[in-house]
């Protein structure tokens, strides 16, 4: 190993450490000076550039910009060339799959579904050939394309992909396992959105169950795991069962709300307001014909001007504040509007 492949393995490390404090600006420019000497020192290490690219890119989407993901990770392709369906099955292909994901996951983040389509099934027919129908990778695309099939209502194929993955999952790992838990996640959260509350409650209640031996019921994966089961709940008007398990999940989001991404606004300039708010139960929905929909929150946040939004998300407060809003939830969207009328009239 030479000394500038020593050097840029340093760099790298150094990069990853400043993303897991949040400090976006310093970590993008270590990556990329790492990538700058894997470029120059060629061959195999072009794949290694190619894997900074993508970190840089799981890097943007924690921020949710959606702009750096794609240039991130389609810099990651063009850097690893030209698909070649004679891969071995190794780094590189995973470093591939890891970019065609991003991709696809961000065009649905932003409702680019048929290029999102487009692409997952790309991820999953490649990774089906290159690792084989059964493998891990596999299952990661078909949960991938599963979710967006969810989105666009395409329940049956979204079911029918889920059921694939578990599948070989289960066969590889055990029912208890955190890969299993994300589809059994998933399905109970296909089930809900069908309204088919009776089908989907095993499934929901399965990834709860698991997570809680995995990881404790006070982890932000569980707690999520258990909203989801508590809406499905919900559903079925078992109000007497889900009300205990809202109210442990919903506090710890309500909590980190106030506690952490209000004083986190609160300094920006051009901050206005924001406010929380909790879907109504799944009884009142279906009396007042509300759409269904799997989320249960909304934060709408109000700035000045969409410069000062902006400034917001690049702030080091934001570093902090989204994440523990993110490790709260299983999914998220987001949306920005004008305003374009207000009656306002609280004094």
């Amino acid at each position: 190993m030479t000394k500038n492949i020593e050097y840029a393995i340093l760099l790298y490390h150094e990069a990853s450490l400043a993303d897991e404090q949040r400090n976006i600006e310093r970590a993008e420019m270590l990556y990329m000076e790492s990538r700058r000497i894997f470029e120059h020192e060629g061959g195999v290490h072009r794949r290694d550039a190619a894997n900074i690219m993508n970190a840089i890119g799981f890097m943007k989407q924690k921020i949710e910009d959606h702009n750096g993901v794609l240039a991130a990770a389609q810099e990651a392709l063009k850097v690893l060339g030209p698909v070649r369906y004679t891969e071995a099955g190794g780094d590189e292909s995973e470093i591939r799959l890891q970019a065609w994901n991003l991709i696809g996951n961000t065009y649905r983040h932003q409702a680019r579904y048929d290029e999102a389509e487009q692409i997952l099934q790309k991820a999953l027919e490649y990774a089906s050939s290159i690792f084989g129908e059964e493998s891990e990778q596999a299952s990661i695309a078909r949960n991938h394309l599963g979710i967006l099939y969810k989105y666009t209502g395409k329940f049956e194929q979204g079911e029918k992909l889920y059921r694939d993955a578990l599948n070989s999952l289960t066969a590889k790992h055990g029912e208890l396992h955190s890969s299993v838990a994300v589809i059994y996640h998933n399905l109970g959260g296909l089930f809900h959105a069908r309204g088919d509350f009776a089908t989907g409650e095993p499934y929901a209640r399965k990834a709860w169950e698991i997570n809680c031996q995995l990881l404790g019921e006070n982890h932000p994966i569980t707690l999520a795991d258990a909203a989801a089961y508590a809406g499905v709940l919900d559903g079925l008007e078992r109000h007497d069962e889900s009300e205990p398990i809202y109210v442990l999940a919903l506090e710890a989001f309500e909590k980190m709300y106030t506690s952490i991404y209000v004083p986190a606004m609160t300094v920006q300039p051009g901050y206005l307001e924001s406010k929380l708010l909790r879907l109504y139960p799944d009884s009142v929905a279906r009396q007042i014909q509300a759409e269904p929909t799997t989320y249960n929150y909304q934060i709408q946040i109000s700035f000045a001007t969409e410069e000062a939004r902006r400034k917001w998300v690049a702030s080091p407060q934001h570093q902090i504040a989204w994440p523990a809003a993110a490790a709260l939830a299983k999914e998220f969207k987001w949306r920005g509007y004008d305003v374009m009328g207000d009656d306002y009239q609280r004094q």
